[in-house]
């Protein structure tokens, strides 16, 4: 009579693969987890920075004026929904100021905000997003003449440590007219 089942040698020899099998999937899978997360936290961070240069500098083409000190003020000739703020110059219609500035946010990293009032922080408009975890190290309009400025924005991710820098200049054709 046959008896069918495994024996020792076969325990011995097959717990061992079976244990480096699973170790290699493991570790597979977690740098696998690794990398998707580290591209993920790229991607977010080159968009946060694109979609605030992106919207700096669309204000700034539309800026009667400019000012740098600390905080880049733009006095826009008009707002988002293309609504002309002031119909003539002179007029009494009261104008809405943008103000862009780095400062901390609730979490004390760096955050580029864009707000109405200068003295008033709500929500930035970039390091709201946990994907990437964005910290702006540098952001900084420099006016090259009274039209012409040159943006720069460098942030980078907590998440996979990289840095992003962007730069542009800016031709803002309403300044001083």
């Amino acid at each position: 009579m046959k008896q069918r089942g495994f024996i020792l040698a076969e325990f011995a020899i097959g717990l061992p693969l079976l244990m480096l099998g699973l170790w290699a999937m493991g570790h597979l899978l977690s740098s696998t987890w690794t990398t998707c997360r580290h591209l993920i936290a790229d991607f977010t961070l080159q968009m946060e920075v694109r979609d605030a240069m992106s919207r700096i500098v669309e204000d700034m083409r539309a800026a009667r004026s400019l000012e740098w000190d600390g905080v880049l003020s733009i006095d826009v000739y008009y707002d988002r929904g293309g609504e002309i703020i002031e119909s003539a110059v002179g007029s009494n219609t009261a104008r809405r100021p943008i103000f862009y500035y780095r400062s901390t946010n609730d979490e004390g990293r760096f955050c580029i905000y864009r707000q109405r009032q200068k003295n008033e922080k709500s929500m930035p408009i970039t390091g709201s997003d946990l994907l990437s975890d964005v910290e702006v190290k540098k952001f900084l309009p420099e006016p090259i003449d009274d039209r012409l400025w040159r943006v720069t924005i460098e942030a980078e991710s907590h998440i996979s440590e990289h840095k992003f820098k962007l730069m542009t200049m800016v031709y803002a054709e309403g300044v001083g007219r």
